[in-house]
C-alpha cells in the first residue's frame, strides 16, 4: 500500500473502498490472482479498513459487504 497522507478516517475508507473493490472485481468476477504486492496491499488495506470501520461500529461483515458490491456484473 501506498505511504497514505490521508488523515481524514473518512478520506482513507473512501481510500481503501475504491482500492479493495477494483481488487474484489479482478478476483472475483474475473477470476483474476492477484501479485504478490497486491496481495500485502489488500491485506493492509483491509485492516487499517477494519480499524476504521470499528470506529464508526461496523461489523467486519458490513464492510465486507461493502467492498464486494457491485463486483459481479448484473445478468
Amino acid at each position: 500500500m501506498q505511504s497514505s497522507v490521508l488523515t481524514n478516517p473518512k478520506e482513507r475508507m473512501g481510500n481503501h473502498l475504491a482500492t479493495l473493490k477494483k481488487y474484489a472485481e479482478r478476483v472475483l468476477a474475473q477470476g483474476e490472482n492477484l501479485m504478490p504486492w497486491e496481495e500485502a496491499d489488500k491485506a493492509a488495506r483491509m485492516e487499517d479498513l477494519f480499524d476504521i470501520g470499528a470506529s464508526f461500529k461496523c461489523t467486519h461483515r458490513d464492510l465486507v459487504s461493502l467492498v464486494i458490491r457491485d463486483a459481479f456484473p448484473s445478468s
